[in-house]
């Protein structure tokens, strides 16, 4: 259903960013949050020991932007997330 209002990704860089559809502008906040933690939200199996998160602004473009470090099988992995929330954030 989230995939109604977030398109593109898979959002691990800038360039491959989830893009929020501006058309079902209510939905769009809690799909993208739901998406971004669907990707590694299982934290018996990935356990997040740091969380960052702000909005970038960067070529007229606003991007929430999230930084996570991970732990799998006993290695940190740091997992970074980008949203194009351009559509509902103006």
């Amino acid at each position: 259903m989230d995939r109604l209002y977030v398109h593109e990704g898979p959002g691990f860089t800038r360039e491959t960013a989830w893009v929020v559809d501006g058309a079902e502008l209510s939905q769009a906040p809690a799909a993208v949050v739901r998406l971004m933690f669907h990707i590694y939200g299982d934290e018996e199996h990935y356990p997040i020991v740091n969380f960052y998160q702000d909005r970038r602004e960067i070529d007229g473009k606003i991007y929430l932007y999230t930084a996570n470090t991970i732990v799998h099988e006993g290695q940190q992995y740091l997992v970074e997330q980008w949203v194009d929330i351009s559509a509902y954030w103006r």
